[in-house]
């Protein structure tokens, strides 16, 4: 594998030829813990264009990312035939994976390397694809800011704010694993409307004849 500083990058790839004459040749998906995988028999592959390629003289590392929408498959197939070629790698890593590693990174970092790290870190956070690292208090600020933004900056935050709700509860749920274990229960997370800012998570522990409920508010 070439050192990193012989490696060069670029965006929206078009040229599908060059990287076809390359050693190794690797289709990297880079995506969120719950990103579908589907197949669209309607994809169209003439505008079949990756989103970056990383390459050195030996080594091509063609790049499709995706924060909200699902991969899909006849997209994949189509990057590796056309500008891959045969015999590729593939390999996938999440953008939770990145952010933990970029938080790790800017504590040893000084000047501007932290401050753009520290800033791609703060903005995968505010897209929502970033690792659980806790509420911050705007998130509940903006829970009640109903009528003071935009309908569709509402449904964006309130997204977000449902997707790092769903994190907060798959890490409880490693926490109290040895109840779980042990006990029939249920989880719930009201997402409500528009109309609805507030929100809540539970975990709901029962047995045969009632709930012993224990709520996890989040107001």
């Amino acid at each position: 594998m070439s050192a990193p500083h012989a490696f060069d990058f670029e965006f929206q790839i078009t040229e599908n030829q060059t990287f076809q004459k390359r050693r190794n040749r690797v289709f990297l998906t880079i995506v969120t813990e719950s990103t579908r995988t589907k197949s669209d028999p309607s994809y169209d592959k003439s505008i079949s264009r990756p989103d970056a390629c990383i390459h050195s003289e030996n080594t091509a590392i063609l790049i499709e990312a995706k924060t909200q929408s699902p991969l899909i498959r006849e997209q994949n197939d189509n990057h590796i035939k056309h500008f891959l070629g045969t015999a590729t790698d593939t390999h996938r890593i999440t953008w939770e994976m990145i952010s933990e590693r970029l938080k790790l990174l800017k504590t040893n970092l000084t000047g501007q390397d932290r401050f753009l790290v520290s800033q791609f870190y703060d903005f995968l956070d505010l897209i929502g694809v970033s690792a659980f690292d806790g509420f911050s208090e705007s998130d509940f600020t903006m829970l009640g800011s109903i009528g003071k933004m935009t309908t569709e900056d509402f449904i964006d935050f309130k997204r977000i704010f449902l997707k790092k709700t769903e994190k907060f509860m798959e890490q409880l749920k490693k926490e109290i694993e040895p109840i779980i274990n042990t006990n029939k229960y249920k989880e719930y997370i009201m997402k409500g409307g528009l109309n609805s800012p507030g929100a809540f998570s539970a975990f709901y522990f029962y047995d045969e004849n009632h709930y012993q409920q224990k709520e996890l508010h989040l107001l």
